[in-house]
C-alpha cells in the first residue's frame, strides 16, 4: 500500500475519544500492516486508555523510537472520510497526525522489507490529545521505554522545518472561595467569580513583565480556557474554578513561573497543576539533528529552518527523561481545522529522510 492510501485509510477511522471502539478498531489495522514481518507488538492499557509499541527487538531500550498519535478530536462524518485533491490528503487528523502515524509505519514496514536488522520500535498512542498521560507517559514512565533518538513527526508543518525547542507547559485549575448572598445585596457576599478574574488580571501583568523575546511567537503565554461558578444570576457565587493554559521559554524558569502564579493569587484562591509538560529541546550542534538535517537537505534541495514552537508534543515525556527528541514532518496546514491537509507528495519524502536517517546512524 503506498503511504498516501495508508493515510487515507488511517483517517476513515473515527478516533475520538467518544468512540473508543474507533480507536481500537485503528490500533489494529496498524498491528495488520506488519503482519508476516519480524517484529513484535507490545498491547497497553492504561486507565482505559490503549496503545501498542511495534518493536524489532524485544527490548524497552531501542536505538529509534518512532511516536504517533491516531486520537484526533471530534468533527462532523465527512471530515474523516479522506478526501485527496489537487495533490492534498484532507481530513480530521491528516497534519494531526495519522498521515504521520502512516509515514512511520512505511518506514518501518520498508526497512524491514529491504532487511534491516537495527533495534528500532514504533508507539502508536491514543490519548495525545488528552495530554498523554496514559499514553506516552505511561510507556515512558511506568513500562520503561527509552531511546536514543525519538522521532515525532507532531510538529512544523514544513519539510524544511525542524522543531529543536518547545515551551514548558502548566495547565493550571484555580479555585476560589467567596461568601453567598442575594444579588440585590451584593456587599453581603464575597464574589468568587471576581476573584477568579481579579487573579487573572494579575497573572496578565506578570507575562506583561516576562516576555522576553525578540520574535513575537517566542515569548510566554497565558490563555483563560474555562470559568465556571454560582448557581443563579440573582446569587453572589460562593464559589467558582478557572482553567488556565501558561506557555513559557527557557529564558523563564519554572521557579519564577511558579513564583509569579503564587503572587498573582488573591485571597481565597488557590490553584493545582493539572498538567505538565516539559519543553523538549535540542541544540543546533547535536550530532544527530546536523545528520538529519543534512538528510532533509538532500532530499528536497533547499536549506532547512530550525524553528522554535509553541506548542506541545507526546515527546516532552521523552524529553524530561534526558532523551533527545527530533520533531519534524512535511508539509500540511489547517490543523483542526474543517480544511485541515496534508501535501501527498510530502509523505514520501518524509519517509526517505528518516529511512535514510536510521540506516545511516544505526
Amino acid at each position: 500500500m503506498e503511504v498516501a492510501a495508508l493515510a487515507k485509510k488511517l483517517i476513515q477511522f473515527e478516533t475520538t475519544h467518544e468512540k473508543p471502539d474507533q480507536i481500537q478498531e485503528c490500533l489494529n489495522f496498524c498491528k495488520s500492516y506488519l503482519d508476516g514481518f519480524p517484529v513484535i507488538i507490545k498491547e497497553f492499557v492504561s486507565e482505559g486508555i490503549p496503545s501498542i509499541v511495534i518493536q524489532t527487538k524485544d527490548t524497552t531500550d531501542v536505538d529509534v523510537l518512532l511516536l504517533g498519535h491516531i486520537d484526533t478530536i471530534p468533527g462532523p462524518d465527512e471530515l474523516f472520510e479522506g478526501k485527496e485533491k489537487d495533490g492534498k490528503l484532507y481530513g480530521r487528523g491528516s497534519l494531526d497526525m495519522k498521515a504521520f502515524v502512516a509515514t512511520s509505519l512505511q518506514v518501518l514496514r520498508e526497512l524491514l522489507e529491504e532487511g534491516y536488522l537495527g533495534n528500532i520500535a514504533l508507539a502508536i498512542v491514543s490519548d495525545e490529545e488528552l495530554g498523554g498521560k496514559n499514553g506516552a507517559n505511561y510507556l515512558v514512565n511506568t513500562i520503561g521505554y527509552n531511546a536514543k533518538v525519538v522521532l515525532v513527526p507532531d510538529d512544523g508543518e514544513r519539510i524544511e522545518n525542524i522543531v529543536t525547542e518547545t515551551k514548558h507547559i502548566l495547565h493550571l485549575e484555580f479555585f476560589a472561595k467567596g461568601k453567598e448572598a442575594h444579588g440585590c445585596q451584593p456587599w453581603f457576599g464575597k464574589n468568587a467569580i471576581l476573584d477568579l478574574i481579579k487573579t487573572y488580571k494579575n497573572l496578565e501583568t506578570h507575562f506583561e513583565e516576562c516576555l522576553s523575546a525578540k520574535d513575537e511567537q517566542w515569548v510566554n503565554t497565558i490563555n483563560l480556557g474555562m470559568i465556571e461558578g454560582g448557581v443563579a444570576t440573582n446569587e453572589v457565587p460562593s464559589s467558582a474554578k478557572m482553567s488556565v493554559d501558561i506557555r513559557f521559554t527557557k529564558n523563564t524558569s519554572k521557579e519564577q513561573m511558579i513564583h509569579f502564579i503564587e503572587q498573582s493569587c488573591e485571597k481565597d484562591v488557590h490553584y493545582k497543576i493539572r498538567m505538565e509538560g516539559f519543553p523538549t529541546i535540542l541544540e543546533e550542534e547535536d550530532p544527530f539533528l546536523k545528520s538529519y538535517a543534512q538528510l532533509v537537505i538532500e532530499e528536497i534541495g533547499r536549506p532547512v529552518t530550525f524553528l522554535k514552537s509553541g506548542g506541545g508534543t507526546d515527546g516532552r515525556y521523552f524529553a524530561e527523561k534526558g532523551m533527545k527528541v527530533l520533531v519534524h514532518q512535511s508539509n500540511g496546514g489547517n490543523c483542526q481545522a474543517e480544511d485541515e491537509y496534508v501535501e501527498v507528495d510530502g509523505l514520501s519524502r518524509l519517509v526517505n529522510i528518516q529511512k535514510k536517517f536510521i540506516v545511516k546512524n544505526f
